[in-house]
This record gives C-alpha cells, structure tokens and sequence, in this order.
C-alpha cells in the first residue's frame, strides 16, 4: 500500500524542496518525483517485508481457530440463531388519555 508511503513522506519532502533556491515549479516536481521515488522504494524494502511477516503469524492464528474446540464468539451467536441483521422493531404510539374512542 503505498499511500501510506505518500501520506507519511510528503510533507517533509515539500519542505526540503522548499529550501531549494529553484522556482516553484521545479520544487513541485521536485517533491512530487522524491515523494512517490521514496514512498516506492519504503513500500518495498521496508513495509512488504514487515507484512509478509505479519501474514505468517496471523496464519498461525487462523489455523488454531479451526482446530476443535476453538469456536468463534461469531458461530456461537449463529448456533444461538442470531443473524447478525439489524433488528428493527415497531413501536405503536401510546394511546392519547384526551382523545376518546
């Protein structure tokens, strides 16, 4: 996910484009170009590696899940007969004392 990338390094980059002595144009391309160079090379050197890392433990964690024994909070409800729907209810207005049938 490179976004996160853009989000975390763009500012700093338009500033330190603003300390150059080029006109704004060039500072915009300028930090523009760093800012996806860098948030590109972060993405795959730094985050990709880090969420491999985090897929191998989570599927660790699903796979005890299906071991038995271990149910979900979500299949007990569903055993209980809760769909998870939203739940309306209608409420009839109160019967008004001044008005008489």
């Amino acid at each position: 996910m490179v976004s996160y990338g853009l989000y975390l390094w763009h500012w700093p980059l338009i500033r330190a484009a603003e300390d150059t002595h080029w006109g704004p144009l060039s500072q915009t391309i300028l930090a523009f170009g760093a800012t996806f160079a860098i948030s590109a090379f972060s993405f795959y050197w730094y985050e990709k590696p880090f969420l491999r890392l985090k897929d191998r433990f989570i599927a660790g964690s699903r796979r005890q899940l299906r071991e038995p024994g271990m149910t979900s909070i979500v299949a007990k409800m569903r055993e209980a007969g809760a769909s998870g729907d939203a739940v309306t209810a209608t409420v009839k207005p109160a019967a008004d004392p001044r008005i008489s049938s």
